[in-house]
């Protein structure tokens, strides 16, 4: 799992978080705030999810279609994103029927 939703704090009124975009140096700046991996290795995983919070949604999708593994990813816009094959099984804990 990867977020820039802990470690994290406001600067100069920017979130600025520990995720860093190697290609700038700079905290990533896309259009997630969390991704959740489920699949093999956890090693492995938490490597992919790093990658994919930089490289954001769009490309993380591509990205695990590719690698063969399921995720869930917040957007900074506030939206639950889930691969196809957790679509069945995955409700977010506020949309949960009683």
């Amino acid at each position: 799992m990867s977020g820039a939703y802990k470690q994290c704090r406001m600067v100069d009124g920017r979130l600025v978080h520990h995720i860093v975009d190697l290609r700038t140096g700079m905290p990533a700046a896309g259009d997630l705030v969390s991704v959740t991996l489920v699949g093999g290795d956890p090693c492995e995983l938490d490597a992919l999810a790093t990658g994919a919070f930089v490289l954001g949604a769009e490309k993380a999708v591509r990205l695990f279609a590719v690698q063969g593994v399921d995720a869930v990813m917040v957007t900074t816009a506030g939206d639950v994103l889930v691969t196809p094959a957790l679509s069945g099984s995955f409700v977010p804990a506020g949309l949960q029927e009683p």
